[in-house]
Protein backbone atom coordinates (compact mmCIF):
# COMPACT_ATOMS: atom_id res chain seq x y z
CA UNK A 1 0.00 0.00 0.00
CA UNK A 2 1.54 3.47 -0.89
CA UNK A 3 2.27 6.01 1.46
CA UNK A 4 -0.67 8.87 2.39
CA UNK A 5 0.05 12.40 3.62
CA UNK A 6 0.22 14.35 6.26
CA UNK A 7 -1.56 18.08 6.08
CA UNK A 8 -0.15 20.43 8.57
CA UNK A 9 -3.00 22.98 8.67
CA UNK A 10 -3.47 26.04 10.14
CA UNK A 11 -7.02 26.36 11.82
CA UNK A 12 -6.92 29.77 12.57
CA UNK A 13 -7.57 31.95 15.78
CA UNK A 14 -10.65 30.00 16.89
CA UNK A 15 -14.25 31.70 14.98
CA UNK A 16 -15.07 29.08 12.81
CA UNK A 17 -15.22 31.48 9.85
CA UNK A 18 -11.03 32.28 10.39
CA UNK A 19 -9.85 28.95 8.52
CA UNK A 20 -8.32 29.34 5.15
CA UNK A 21 -9.98 27.77 2.20
CA UNK A 22 -7.27 25.55 1.54
CA UNK A 23 -7.83 24.66 5.52
CA UNK A 24 -11.13 23.68 5.29
CA UNK A 25 -10.35 21.39 1.72
CA UNK A 26 -7.58 19.64 3.81
CA UNK A 27 -9.90 18.74 6.76
CA UNK A 28 -13.26 17.70 4.20
CA UNK A 29 -10.76 14.87 2.43
CA UNK A 30 -9.04 13.39 5.93
CA UNK A 31 -8.94 10.50 6.63
CA UNK A 32 -7.36 10.82 10.11
CA UNK A 33 -7.53 14.31 12.02
CA UNK A 34 -4.99 15.12 15.10
CA UNK A 35 -6.20 18.36 16.80
CA UNK A 36 -5.64 20.05 19.56
CA UNK A 37 -7.25 21.97 22.72
CA UNK A 38 -7.16 25.45 20.78
CA UNK A 39 -8.88 23.79 17.71
CA UNK A 40 -12.44 24.66 17.90
CA UNK A 41 -14.45 21.30 17.89
CA UNK A 42 -16.74 23.10 15.34
CA UNK A 43 -14.40 22.41 12.73
CA UNK A 44 -14.00 18.77 13.30
CA UNK A 45 -18.16 18.89 11.73
CA UNK A 46 -16.39 19.72 8.39
CA UNK A 47 -14.56 16.26 8.35
CA UNK A 48 -16.03 13.43 6.83
CA UNK A 49 -18.30 11.08 8.90
CA UNK A 50 -16.36 8.24 9.30
CA UNK A 51 -12.61 10.08 9.56
CA UNK A 52 -10.93 9.39 12.86
CA UNK A 53 -10.63 12.05 15.24
CA UNK A 54 -7.75 11.97 17.80
CA UNK A 55 -7.74 14.64 20.36
CA UNK A 56 -4.18 15.11 21.66
CA UNK A 57 -4.83 18.69 24.00
CA UNK A 58 -2.45 20.34 26.21
CA UNK A 59 -3.43 21.69 29.68
CA UNK A 60 -0.93 23.14 31.80
CA UNK A 61 0.73 20.95 33.36
CA UNK A 62 -1.17 18.30 31.48
CA UNK A 63 -0.77 16.51 28.25
CA UNK A 64 -3.29 14.25 26.75
CA UNK A 65 -0.70 13.01 23.95
CA UNK A 66 3.15 13.82 24.41
CA UNK A 67 4.08 15.72 20.96
CA UNK A 68 7.00 12.26 20.31
CA UNK A 69 3.68 9.85 20.36
CA UNK A 70 1.35 12.16 18.13
CA UNK A 71 4.43 12.39 15.76
CA UNK A 72 4.64 8.48 15.82
CA UNK A 73 1.23 8.26 15.57
CA UNK A 74 1.03 10.05 12.19
CA UNK A 75 3.80 8.74 11.16
CA UNK A 76 1.97 5.05 11.33
CA UNK A 77 -1.43 6.22 10.21
CA UNK A 78 0.14 7.84 6.95
CA UNK A 79 2.10 4.38 6.53
CA UNK A 80 -1.53 3.15 6.12
CA UNK A 81 -2.40 4.55 3.03
CA UNK A 82 -4.36 7.15 4.94
CA UNK A 83 -4.41 11.38 4.71
CA UNK A 84 -3.93 12.91 7.97
CA UNK A 85 -4.58 15.85 8.88
CA UNK A 86 -2.61 17.61 12.11
CA UNK A 87 -4.53 20.43 13.01
CA UNK A 88 -3.18 23.18 15.08
CA UNK A 89 -4.49 26.82 16.89
CA UNK A 90 -3.71 30.06 14.99
CA UNK A 91 -0.44 29.27 12.50
CA UNK A 92 1.63 25.86 13.06
CA UNK A 93 4.51 28.31 12.01
CA UNK A 94 4.10 30.84 15.25
CA UNK A 95 4.87 28.93 18.29
CA UNK A 96 3.25 25.47 16.69
CA UNK A 97 6.01 23.17 16.39
CA UNK A 98 5.70 22.72 12.80
CA UNK A 99 9.53 22.67 12.31
CA UNK A 100 9.88 19.25 14.58
CA UNK A 101 6.84 17.73 12.87
CA UNK A 102 7.72 18.85 9.24
CA UNK A 103 11.48 16.95 9.83
CA UNK A 104 9.70 13.88 11.33
CA UNK A 105 8.32 13.63 8.26
CA UNK A 106 11.36 14.34 6.25
CA UNK A 107 13.13 11.75 8.45
CA UNK A 108 10.68 8.77 7.62
CA UNK A 109 10.12 9.76 3.96
CA UNK A 110 6.54 10.98 4.45
CA UNK A 111 5.05 13.22 1.63
CA UNK A 112 3.41 16.21 3.72
CA UNK A 113 2.26 20.00 3.08
CA UNK A 114 2.33 22.78 5.47
CA UNK A 115 -1.22 24.96 5.31
CA UNK A 116 -0.50 28.23 7.06
CA UNK A 117 -2.95 29.62 9.04
CA UNK A 118 -4.21 33.20 10.97
CA UNK A 119 -2.51 33.30 14.01
CA UNK A 120 -3.96 34.80 16.65
CA UNK A 121 -1.72 38.00 18.01
CA UNK A 122 -2.84 39.30 14.84
CA UNK A 123 -6.69 38.34 14.65
CA UNK A 124 -7.53 38.13 18.78
CA UNK A 125 -6.42 41.71 18.84
CA UNK A 126 -8.26 42.99 15.42
CA UNK A 127 -11.16 41.37 17.24
CA UNK A 128 -10.96 44.02 20.12
CA UNK A 129 -10.78 46.65 17.53
CA UNK A 130 -7.27 47.20 17.37
CA UNK A 131 -4.54 46.53 15.19
CA UNK A 132 -0.95 45.93 15.23
CA UNK A 133 0.53 48.66 13.25
CA UNK A 134 -1.03 52.17 12.92
CA UNK A 135 0.48 54.87 10.84
CA UNK A 136 0.12 56.86 14.06
CA UNK A 137 1.44 55.26 16.57
CA UNK A 138 3.08 51.11 15.38
CA UNK A 139 5.42 50.79 12.34
CA UNK A 140 6.95 47.54 13.98
CA UNK A 141 5.61 44.38 14.96
CA UNK A 142 6.78 41.48 17.18
CA UNK A 143 5.19 38.05 18.38
CA UNK A 144 6.80 36.13 21.60
CA UNK A 145 6.35 33.12 23.42
CA UNK A 146 5.43 34.39 26.68
CA UNK A 147 6.59 30.86 28.02
CA UNK A 148 9.71 28.58 27.69
CA UNK A 149 11.30 25.68 28.62
CA UNK A 150 12.95 27.17 31.87
CA UNK A 151 12.31 25.29 34.69
CA UNK A 152 10.10 28.91 35.73
CA UNK A 153 8.46 29.06 32.15
CA UNK A 154 9.74 33.01 32.34
CA UNK A 155 10.65 33.75 28.96
CA UNK A 156 14.36 34.74 28.29
CA UNK A 157 14.62 37.36 25.85
CA UNK A 158 17.19 40.62 25.34
CA UNK A 159 14.87 42.71 26.54
CA UNK A 160 16.23 46.54 26.01
CA UNK A 161 15.89 45.95 22.08
CA UNK A 162 12.45 44.77 22.81
CA UNK A 163 11.70 47.33 25.18
CA UNK A 164 12.96 50.12 23.12
CA UNK A 165 13.16 49.35 19.40
CA UNK A 166 9.81 47.60 19.08
CA UNK A 167 6.19 49.35 18.96
CA UNK A 168 4.21 46.59 19.35
CA UNK A 169 4.57 43.48 21.26
CA UNK A 170 2.21 40.21 21.34
CA UNK A 171 2.86 37.45 23.76
CA UNK A 172 1.09 34.16 23.36
CA UNK A 173 0.20 32.65 26.35
CA UNK A 174 1.23 35.52 28.57
CA UNK A 175 -1.27 35.19 31.37
CA UNK A 176 0.89 33.70 33.49
CA UNK A 177 4.52 35.35 33.14
CA UNK A 178 2.01 38.89 32.70
CA UNK A 179 4.12 39.95 36.72
CA UNK A 180 7.25 39.65 35.29
CA UNK A 181 6.63 40.49 31.95
CA UNK A 182 5.63 44.16 32.63
CA UNK A 183 8.34 43.93 35.58
CA UNK A 184 11.20 43.30 32.76
CA UNK A 185 10.18 45.87 30.14
CA UNK A 186 10.06 48.48 32.19
CA UNK A 187 13.16 48.02 33.37
CA UNK A 188 14.52 47.87 30.29
CA UNK A 189 13.23 51.25 29.84
CA UNK A 190 9.53 50.76 28.03
CA UNK A 191 7.28 53.62 29.94
CA UNK A 192 5.02 52.77 32.77
CA UNK A 193 2.12 54.37 31.10
CA UNK A 194 2.29 51.94 27.74
CA UNK A 195 -1.17 51.46 26.73
CA UNK A 196 -1.64 47.17 27.51
CA UNK A 197 -4.50 44.89 26.20
CA UNK A 198 -5.33 41.32 26.99
CA UNK A 199 -7.63 39.37 24.58
CA UNK A 200 -8.35 36.35 26.34
CA UNK A 201 -10.03 33.43 23.81
CA UNK A 202 -10.02 36.10 21.31
CA UNK A 203 -12.21 35.57 18.09
CA UNK A 204 -14.38 32.72 20.04
CA UNK A 205 -17.81 34.17 21.41
CA UNK A 206 -16.75 33.75 25.04
CA UNK A 207 -13.59 36.50 24.06
CA UNK A 208 -12.72 38.90 26.96
CA UNK A 209 -10.51 42.11 26.79
CA UNK A 210 -9.47 44.13 29.24
CA UNK A 211 -7.00 47.39 28.92
CA UNK A 212 -4.47 48.77 30.72
CA UNK A 213 -1.24 50.02 30.99
CA UNK A 214 2.16 48.80 32.20
CA UNK A 215 1.86 49.70 35.60
CA UNK A 216 -1.63 48.70 36.22
CA UNK A 217 -2.71 45.68 33.95
CA UNK A 218 -1.66 42.89 36.19
CA UNK A 219 -4.12 44.42 38.88
CA UNK A 220 -6.96 44.34 36.18
CA UNK A 221 -6.34 40.82 34.95
CA UNK A 222 -6.67 39.49 38.15
CA UNK A 223 -9.67 41.36 39.51
CA UNK A 224 -11.38 40.24 36.07
CA UNK A 225 -9.92 36.56 36.68
CA UNK A 226 -8.19 36.63 33.06
CA UNK A 227 -6.81 33.22 31.93
CA UNK A 228 -4.98 31.71 29.35
CA UNK A 229 -5.48 31.23 26.20
CA UNK A 230 -4.76 35.08 25.86
CA UNK A 231 -2.80 37.54 23.75
CA UNK A 232 -1.11 39.96 25.80
CA UNK A 233 -0.83 43.33 23.31
CA UNK A 234 1.90 45.73 24.75
CA UNK A 235 2.21 49.35 22.88
CA UNK A 236 0.38 52.16 22.34
CA UNK A 237 -1.26 51.26 19.06
CA UNK A 238 -3.91 49.91 21.63
CA UNK A 239 -5.20 53.64 21.94
CA UNK A 240 -6.22 53.27 18.42
CA UNK A 241 -8.84 50.84 19.13
CA UNK A 242 -12.55 51.75 20.54
CA UNK A 243 -13.31 52.06 24.11
CA UNK A 244 -16.07 48.66 23.26
CA UNK A 245 -14.97 46.45 20.67
CA UNK A 246 -16.97 45.74 17.68
CA UNK A 247 -17.50 42.31 17.93
CA UNK A 248 -18.20 41.92 21.95
CA UNK A 249 -21.05 44.21 20.55
CA UNK A 250 -22.57 42.33 17.99
CA UNK A 251 -26.69 40.79 19.02
CA UNK A 252 -25.64 37.70 19.63
CA UNK A 253 -22.33 37.97 21.10
CA UNK A 254 -21.65 35.49 23.98
CA UNK A 255 -24.24 32.67 23.03
CA UNK A 256 -22.63 29.90 22.11
CA UNK A 257 -26.09 27.74 20.36
CA UNK A 258 -26.68 24.05 20.37
CA UNK A 259 -29.32 23.96 17.23
CA UNK A 260 -30.50 20.62 18.29
CA UNK A 261 -30.93 18.83 14.56
CA UNK A 262 -33.74 15.58 14.32
CA UNK A 263 -33.05 15.43 10.20
CA UNK A 264 -30.02 15.02 7.95
CA UNK A 265 -28.66 18.50 6.39
CA UNK A 266 -27.65 21.80 8.14
CA UNK A 267 -30.35 23.89 9.44
CA UNK A 268 -31.34 27.75 7.87
CA UNK A 269 -30.74 30.37 10.73
CA UNK A 270 -27.24 29.04 11.98
CA UNK A 271 -25.48 31.37 9.35
CA UNK A 272 -27.61 34.50 10.54
CA UNK A 273 -27.07 33.61 14.52
CA UNK A 274 -23.41 33.51 13.37
CA UNK A 275 -23.42 36.25 11.63
CA UNK A 276 -24.69 38.14 14.56
CA UNK A 277 -21.75 37.39 17.21
CA UNK A 278 -22.87 33.60 18.05
CA UNK A 279 -21.31 29.89 17.81
CA UNK A 280 -23.24 27.36 16.30
CA UNK A 281 -23.41 23.67 16.70
CA UNK A 282 -25.82 22.09 14.83
CA UNK A 283 -25.85 18.24 15.51
CA UNK A 284 -25.92 15.44 16.22
CA UNK A 285 -25.48 14.45 12.20
CA UNK A 286 -27.59 11.92 11.08
CA UNK A 287 -26.66 9.12 8.86
CA UNK A 288 -29.75 7.94 6.85
CA UNK A 289 -30.08 4.69 5.24
CA UNK A 290 -33.20 4.13 2.85
CA UNK A 291 -34.50 0.33 3.26
CA UNK A 292 -36.56 -1.42 0.64
CA UNK A 293 -40.54 -1.23 0.92
CA UNK A 294 -40.84 -5.13 1.37
CA UNK A 295 -44.90 -4.36 2.46
CA UNK A 296 -45.74 -2.41 -0.67
CA UNK A 297 -47.88 -3.75 -2.65
CA UNK A 298 -47.07 -3.48 -6.87
CA UNK A 299 -50.22 -2.90 -7.48
CA UNK A 300 -50.76 0.23 -5.31
CA UNK A 301 -54.22 -1.01 -4.06
CA UNK A 302 -54.71 1.45 -1.42
CA UNK A 303 -57.09 4.46 -1.38
CA UNK A 304 -54.38 6.80 0.12
CA UNK A 305 -50.82 6.99 1.32
CA UNK A 306 -49.13 8.88 3.89
CA UNK A 307 -45.68 10.39 4.12
CA UNK A 308 -43.91 11.34 7.10
CA UNK A 309 -40.31 13.16 5.27
CA UNK A 310 -38.81 13.88 2.07
CA UNK A 311 -36.80 10.80 2.50
CA UNK A 312 -39.96 8.40 2.39
CA UNK A 313 -41.02 10.21 -0.87
CA UNK A 314 -37.36 9.11 -2.23
CA UNK A 315 -37.49 5.63 -0.88
CA UNK A 316 -40.85 5.31 -2.83
CA UNK A 317 -39.71 6.58 -5.84
CA UNK A 318 -36.48 4.32 -5.80
CA UNK A 319 -38.86 1.26 -5.06
CA UNK A 320 -41.22 2.68 -8.06
CA UNK A 321 -38.16 2.54 -10.39
CA UNK A 322 -37.46 -1.07 -9.37
CA UNK A 323 -40.59 -1.82 -10.76
CA UNK A 324 -40.53 0.15 -13.79
CA UNK A 325 -43.59 2.27 -12.68
CA UNK A 326 -43.91 5.88 -13.40
CA UNK A 327 -45.82 8.47 -10.88
CA UNK A 328 -48.58 8.55 -14.11
CA UNK A 329 -49.51 4.60 -12.64
CA UNK A 330 -49.75 5.86 -9.15
CA UNK A 331 -53.61 6.62 -8.89
CA UNK A 332 -53.98 6.83 -4.92
CA UNK A 333 -53.92 10.22 -2.94
CA UNK A 334 -50.64 10.76 -2.15
CA UNK A 335 -50.04 12.59 1.76
CA UNK A 336 -47.48 14.52 2.81
CA UNK A 337 -47.68 14.43 7.09
CA UNK A 338 -45.26 17.20 7.10
CA UNK A 339 -44.20 19.88 5.10
CA UNK A 340 -40.41 18.46 4.39
CA UNK A 341 -42.62 16.11 2.37
CA UNK A 342 -44.77 18.35 0.82
CA UNK A 343 -41.56 20.54 -0.38
CA UNK A 344 -40.27 17.01 -2.13
CA UNK A 345 -43.45 15.79 -3.45
CA UNK A 346 -43.49 19.06 -5.10
CA UNK A 347 -40.14 18.67 -6.18
CA UNK A 348 -41.56 15.72 -8.58
CA UNK A 349 -44.44 18.33 -9.70
CA UNK A 350 -47.02 16.88 -7.40
CA UNK A 351 -49.03 18.38 -5.07
CA UNK A 352 -49.79 16.44 -2.55
CA UNK A 353 -52.27 16.89 -0.16
CA UNK A 354 -51.10 18.02 3.40
CA UNK A 355 -52.36 16.48 6.62
CA UNK A 356 -50.05 16.63 9.61
CA UNK A 357 -50.09 13.53 11.83
CA UNK A 358 -52.57 15.31 14.72
CA UNK A 359 -55.23 15.69 12.18
CA UNK A 360 -54.89 11.98 10.26
CA UNK A 361 -57.40 9.61 11.36
CA UNK A 362 -57.26 6.29 9.61
CA UNK A 363 -59.89 5.59 6.59
CA UNK A 364 -60.53 3.51 4.05
CA UNK A 365 -57.07 1.67 2.63
CA UNK A 366 -54.28 3.52 4.16
CA UNK A 367 -50.59 2.44 3.35
CA UNK A 368 -47.98 4.54 5.29
CA UNK A 369 -44.53 5.21 5.17
CA UNK A 370 -42.01 6.84 7.42
CA UNK A 371 -40.21 5.87 10.59
CA UNK A 372 -40.35 3.11 12.54
CA UNK A 373 -41.05 5.35 16.28
CA UNK A 374 -43.59 7.39 13.62
CA UNK A 375 -45.63 4.51 12.33
CA UNK A 376 -45.82 3.17 15.72
CA UNK A 377 -47.66 6.31 16.77
CA UNK A 378 -50.18 6.76 14.84
CA UNK A 379 -50.84 3.31 13.36
CA UNK A 380 -48.88 0.36 15.00
CA UNK A 381 -51.46 -2.48 13.84
CA UNK A 382 -51.80 -0.74 9.74
CA UNK A 383 -50.43 -1.48 6.96
CA UNK A 384 -46.98 0.55 6.87
CA UNK A 385 -42.92 0.35 5.94
CA UNK A 386 -40.26 1.97 7.52
CA UNK A 387 -39.07 4.00 5.01
CA UNK A 388 -35.65 5.77 6.37
CA UNK A 389 -33.44 4.67 9.40
CA UNK A 390 -31.89 7.44 10.99
CA UNK A 391 -28.71 6.92 13.30
CA UNK A 392 -26.44 9.82 14.79
CA UNK A 393 -22.99 9.75 13.73
CA UNK A 394 -20.26 8.90 16.69
CA UNK A 395 -18.31 11.90 14.93
CA UNK A 396 -20.71 14.40 15.58
CA UNK A 397 -21.46 12.83 18.94
CA UNK A 398 -17.65 13.23 19.49
CA UNK A 399 -18.27 16.92 18.60
CA UNK A 400 -20.67 17.20 21.53
CA UNK A 401 -18.47 15.70 24.13
CA UNK A 402 -15.85 18.31 23.38
CA UNK A 403 -18.04 21.49 23.12
CA UNK A 404 -19.53 19.53 27.12
CA UNK A 405 -16.62 19.08 28.29
CA UNK A 406 -15.27 22.28 27.53
CA UNK A 407 -18.64 23.90 28.78
CA UNK A 408 -18.82 25.60 25.91
CA UNK A 409 -22.48 25.44 25.25
CA UNK A 410 -25.24 27.75 26.88
CA UNK A 411 -27.90 28.11 25.02
CA UNK A 412 -30.20 25.35 23.14
CA UNK A 413 -32.70 25.78 20.68
CA UNK A 414 -35.85 23.31 19.64
CA UNK A 415 -37.15 23.07 16.25
CA UNK A 416 -39.57 20.25 17.46
CA UNK A 417 -40.62 18.00 19.44
CA UNK A 418 -38.35 15.48 18.30
CA UNK A 419 -35.37 17.64 19.33
CA UNK A 420 -36.65 17.84 22.66
CA UNK A 421 -35.86 13.78 22.74
CA UNK A 422 -32.99 13.55 20.84
CA UNK A 423 -31.26 16.04 23.17
CA UNK A 424 -32.30 14.72 26.56
CA UNK A 425 -31.19 11.31 24.96
CA UNK A 426 -27.54 12.67 24.49
CA UNK A 427 -27.54 14.61 27.78
CA UNK A 428 -28.62 11.60 29.82
CA UNK A 429 -26.24 9.30 28.45
CA UNK A 430 -22.94 12.37 28.46
CA UNK A 431 -23.79 12.86 32.35
CA UNK A 432 -25.05 8.99 33.02
CA UNK A 433 -28.68 10.18 33.96
CA UNK A 434 -27.86 13.51 35.91
CA UNK A 435 -28.07 15.74 33.89
CA UNK A 436 -30.73 18.28 36.12
CA UNK A 437 -28.50 20.69 36.46
CA UNK A 438 -26.61 21.10 33.28
CA UNK A 439 -30.28 22.09 31.78
CA UNK A 440 -30.69 24.25 34.84
CA UNK A 441 -27.98 26.48 33.40
CA UNK A 442 -28.73 26.98 29.71
CA UNK A 443 -31.15 29.03 28.49
CA UNK A 444 -33.56 27.29 26.16
CA UNK A 445 -35.84 28.76 23.05
CA UNK A 446 -38.49 26.14 22.01
CA UNK A 447 -39.74 26.99 17.88
CA UNK A 448 -43.99 26.51 18.99
CA UNK A 449 -45.77 25.55 21.99
CA UNK A 450 -46.01 22.04 21.83
CA UNK A 451 -42.18 21.91 21.61
CA UNK A 452 -42.38 23.87 24.97
CA UNK A 453 -44.77 21.36 26.09
CA UNK A 454 -42.41 18.39 25.68
CA UNK A 455 -39.21 20.30 27.07
CA UNK A 456 -41.94 20.97 30.49
CA UNK A 457 -42.19 17.31 30.26
CA UNK A 458 -38.62 16.61 31.11
CA UNK A 459 -38.28 18.75 33.34
CA UNK A 460 -36.40 21.59 31.12
CA UNK A 461 -37.36 25.22 32.25
CA UNK A 462 -38.26 27.24 28.31
CA UNK A 463 -36.87 30.71 28.46
CA UNK A 464 -38.74 31.65 25.75
CA UNK A 465 -40.60 30.27 22.77
CA UNK A 466 -40.75 32.29 19.06
CA UNK A 467 -42.23 31.90 15.77
CA UNK A 468 -41.18 29.14 12.75
CA UNK A 469 -39.29 31.49 10.85
CA UNK A 470 -36.00 32.38 10.34
CA UNK A 471 -36.56 36.51 10.79
CA UNK A 472 -39.09 35.57 13.80
CA UNK A 473 -36.60 33.05 15.56
CA UNK A 474 -33.36 35.61 14.91
CA UNK A 475 -35.68 38.57 16.64
CA UNK A 476 -36.75 36.90 19.52
CA UNK A 477 -33.55 35.87 20.52
CA UNK A 478 -32.14 39.59 19.73
CA UNK A 479 -35.13 40.76 21.64
CA UNK A 480 -34.81 38.07 24.53
CA UNK A 481 -31.21 37.84 25.44
CA UNK A 482 -28.62 40.82 26.20
CA UNK A 483 -25.18 40.31 25.13
CA UNK A 484 -23.53 37.85 27.90
CA UNK A 485 -20.16 39.85 29.01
Amino acid sequence: MADGKVYLVGAGPGNEGLLTVRGAECIRQADVIFYDRLVNPLLLEQAPIEAERIYCGKLPQKHILRQEVIQKMMVEKSREGKKVVRLKGGDPGVFGRVGEEAAVMEENDIDYEIVPGITSGIAAPLYAGVPVTHRDYSGSFAAITAHTKKETGEPDLDWEPLAKSIDTVAFYMGVKNLPFITKRLIEAGKPEDTAVMVVEWGTYSKQRTVKGTLADINDIVQKHAIENPSITLVGNVVKAGPVSTWFEELPLFGRYMWHVRTTPGAGKWSSEWKSQGAEVYEGPVWEETLPELTHLQKDLPYDEIIFETASDVEAFIAQLKKWSLDLRQVNCLLTAATRRAEEKWKDYGILPEFRPKEEWKSAGNVHIIGSEAWIEEIAPQGSSDIGHVLKSAASSDHTLERLLVDDSINTVIFPCRKAVTTAVEKINHLYNGDAGRWWSQKTVVCIGERTKEQAEKHGIHVNMTAGAAAQAVTASIQKCFSPIL
